[in-house]
């Protein structure tokens, strides 16, 4: 029998900040972590200055951001650029970007989130994560 560990529990307790996210994007991404069997609360969040706050000073495990919403709100890009290094290490970011090709590594190193889904390849998150 597998003893579960404070880790495995901590990882599947999370907060999910969902930035500008279609209803279509949001369904699919619920579906993906309920398939992980992970206990999540979704909040989804399209004013600049409460995405700002939110990046900042909130207790969130995993964000998805949309990658047309940074191209309009530089302050956002900026914000989640300069983000304190130990802030970044407990968090994962997975832009959601309709032009580029899903884990293309270079996307990610270039816009400083750790992953790039493509919105085609949304119903095979689970798969992803």
């Amino acid at each position: 029998m597998r003893q579960v560990n404070s880790f495995d529990e901590n990882i599947r307790q999370i907060n999910v900040l969902l930035v500008a996210l279609s209803s279509h994007e949001i369904e699919n991404i619920k579906t993906a972590l309920k398939e992980l069997g992970w206990n999540f609360r979704l909040i989804s969040a399209k004013e600049e200055n409460t995405i700002i706050q939110q990046l900042l000073n909130g207790e969130y495990g995993l964000f998805f951001i949309n990658a047309e919403y940074l191209k309009h709100h530089p302050k956002v890009e900026k914000t989640l650029f300069y983000l304190p290094m130990k802030k970044r290490r407990e968090q994962l970011f997975i832009l959601i970007d309709e032009d580029v090709k899903t884990l293309d590594n270079f996307s990610a190193f270039k816009k400083n989130v750790n992953a790039v889904v493509n919105t085609k390849d949304l119903p095979y998150l689970s798969q992803l994560l």
